[in-house]
């Protein structure tokens, strides 16, 4: 039997072959903090679900580590606000609810972020902290999870829902279409979608396909259709063309090299990874080292805003906290402020690295 979890389904439709690569990417050297931060608004939703009151909860440390800011419970206000409008009208609800889908041969697990059921409307809502613009049209995750909630509600009270509406909750991202963006399908419409899934399911293939799909494949290092689609992307960059090119085929040309592209950073974000991780066991990998990336300039946890105001002499608090760097900017006492503030590691990054800064690493600065 096939398992997997529902944030995959995607790119096992678009490429079956990739489950049966291995999954051998080393963890991700994305940023951790936003990561983390992420993992922390996502407990302060499930606290608040469960009673805790949200203001309460500022200053507080989240499980993993990471302290409640006023920013993260900003960010989740609106969803808190969302999920609290749903709980007056709903016959059932859950936040971070473990569910399963079966078929024949597979099996997918989920855990939506939200579900509400008034007994004729689903809402499906899944809150993203990060700033990596997802989309609720065509998004399978969103698809899996009301498939799951709808077949779980209907075996315990024997109702299927009439209307569903998913939602992407991404109050980070400027869209034009705002933070919250959804789509309505009615019963038979997400009837039709697990059909179509069931089928894909059952009858899975070893083809590879790449595509946006790459990114954060657990395969990609080793994957050779993404190799091959690389070198391919390199070299249609280097053709030629005649300035005489037709308007249509510039709009082609343009959607080709746009594909490329995504490829390309995909490709190469994996390699990143997978060069730091074995830099990390003390391999050499000619002409890279490794590098530490820091955040920007914040103040240190334990002073409040007024001592630091008083002693910088610039109010950092109106109309809301300002930066270390935004302090500085406005002529706050700049000794004082790097005292009270500090730039936070963010993880290791890959760094190209010259014959010239070779040999200044080897025998230092003065040549």
């Amino acid at each position: 039997m096939f398992e997997t979890v529902a944030t995959e389904i995607p790119r096992i439709l678009a490429c079956n072959g990739s489950r049966l690569l291995g999954g051998s990417m080393p963890p991700s050297n994305s940023d951790p903090i936003a990561r983390d931060e992420g993992i922390a608004a996502h407990w302060l939703i499930q606290s608040v679900f469960r009673g805790a009151d949200a203001a309460d909860l500022i200053g507080k440390k989240a499980p993993n580590g990471i302290t409640i800011t006023d920013a993260i419970a900003r960010s989740t206000a609106d969803f808190l606000t969302h999920v609290a409008q749903n709980r007056q009208t709903s016959l059932c609800q859950g936040v971070e609810q473990d569910f399963e889908l079966t078929g024949f041969n597979w099996r997918i697990v989920s855990r939506p972020d939200h579900y509400a059921f008034n007994g004729a409307t689903l809402w499906i809502d899944d809150f993203k902290h990060g700033f990596r613009v997802v989309e609720a049209a065509g998004n399978w995750v969103l698809l899996v999870y009301a498939i799951s909630v709808a077949r779980s509600i209907a075996q315990q009270i024997g109702v299927m829902p009439h209307h569903i509406v998913l939602s992407i909750h991404q109050p980070r991202v400027p869209h034009p279409l705002g933070t919250v963006r959804s789509i309505r399908l009615t019963g038979n419409e997400l009837q039709q979608y697990a059909e179509y899934l069931d089928s894909r399911l059952t009858a899975l293939d070893s083809m590879l396909h790449t595509g946006p799909h790459c990114h954060r494949c657990a395969n990609a290092t080793i994957c050779p259709a993404l190799r091959t689609a690389g070198f391919n992307a390199v070299d249609v960059s280097q053709t030629a063309h005649a300035e005489s090119i037709t308007d249509d085929a510039i709009s082609k040309e343009l959607d080709i090299l746009d594909n490329a592209e995504k490829l390309l950073k995909a490709r190469k974000k994996q390699l990143e990874d997978l060069a730091i991780h074995r830099l990390k066991q003390g391999a050499i990998i000619e002409n890279y080292s490794m590098d530490r990336n820091y955040s920007n300039a914040d103040w240190i946890e334990g002073f409040s805003s007024e001592l630091i105001s008083a002693l910088v002499g610039v109010d950092i608090t109106k109309p809301a906290r300002i930066t270390p760097t935004q302090a500085i900017t406005a002529g706050g006492n700049k000794t004082i402020i790097n005292q009270f503030s500090a730039r936070k590691e963010t993880g290791l990054k890959l760094t190209r690295v010259t014959a010239d800064a070779k040999a200044k690493r080897m025998f230092g600065k003065g040549l």
